[in-house]
């Protein structure tokens, strides 16, 4: 064979293998959006009326749902550091109240982290929502076995 043929089958090959890699990414890309818009579907908000953080994190929902994912970053780095505060006043609690606040930040922050994933999920940042589902899987997190289904899905 001639070397220019040869070249051109590497060329060819090359090729393939990019738009078969292009075309996995945005396979996955597109199951992480799916699979957070069912998750965040799937969120009950029946008690996200009251005090506390319940009504931030129906706020970040709303903003997450319709598509406003600056607006939710915002709103959960918001209350980030809402949890990381109200962590520091806990060591200040009786006995009996730190472990009521502590199960309560514990909650909240567990929550606060799928949202977070939740967000990159559906605003397909795809390295960024594999990072999050691997820790919360990882996690004794409430959502861990969620994460890690969906973690399973993905294939990069």
């Amino acid at each position: 064979m001639k070397k220019s043929t040869i070249v051109k089958i590497f060329v060819a090959i090359f090729v393939v293998i990019i738009i078969a890699g292009v075309a996995l990414v945005i396979r996955d890309r597109m199951v992480l959006q799916n699979m957070g818009i069912e998750q965040l579907d799937a969120i009950d908000l029946s008690s996200s009326r009251g005090v506390g953080y319940e009504s931030d994190f129906a706020k970040i929902h709303e903003k997450i749902k319709t598509k406003y994912f600056d607006e939710a970053q915002i709103g959960i780095d918001s209350l980030r550091i809402s949890i990381q505060n109200d962590s520091q006043e806990i060591l200040y609690a009786s006995t009996e109240e730190l472990e009521y606040y502590k199960e309560i930040t514990k909650s909240a922050q567990d929550k606060l982290d799928w949202y977070q994933t939740l967000l990159f999920m559906d605003s397909q940042k795809l390295s960024k929502a594999r990072k999050w589902l691997r820790k919360i899987s990882e996690s004794d997190s409430k959502y861990s076995d969620e994460a890690s289904v969906i973690y399973e899905c993905l294939l990069f």
